[in-house]
């Protein structure tokens, strides 16, 4: 069993043909079995790596950010005071929250009415009635919306 098989040996020309083949460097670089990782001839591929940024770099940056903080909240409220005190109309609080109040009825109809409601059913209902409404305001008020 310490003696290595080689070519010298009484064999059959079939054992003959697959030790030669074997005794012979590979061809390729693909191998035939995948799960067994020492079969790849080639070596593996570097991993593409984030270039190194130094933290220096970034220190001026910051420094200049940091310095420009103070100015810019003494400026904000005379910018406000300028705008008119920071009134709030009820037409911006209703769009800025439609879509709290909209996604909880979504919520509110899926728990209580229809488990199975999807949110790209409620989306496609929504996305009709805008729809209409804007036929209705081109119809009724001569006002395109969109």
């Amino acid at each position: 069993m310490g003696t290595p098989l080689t070519l010298s040996h009484a064999q059959s020309p079939a054992t003959s043909r697959a030790l030669a083949q074997a005794q012979r460097p590979f061809r390729s670089t693909r191998c035939c079995a995948p799960s067994v990782a020492a079969c790849s001839a080639r070596p593996p591929r570097p991993q593409p790596t984030a270039p190194q940024v130094s933290t220096l770099a970034w220190q001026p940056l910051a420094a200049a950010l940091l310095a420009a903080l103070p100015a810019a909240a003494d400026e904000a409220p005379a910018a406000v005071a300028q705008s008119g005190g920071g009134s709030v109309n009820l037409v911006e609080v209703v769009i800025l929250a439609a879509p709290l109040l909209l996604y909880g009825v979504f919520n509110l109809y899926r728990d209580k009415v229809n488990p199975a409601f999807k949110l790209t059913d409620f989306i496609f209902i929504l996305a009709a009635i805008v729809i209409v409404l804007n036929i209705l305001s081109i119809l009724v008020f001569k006002v395109r919306i969109f």
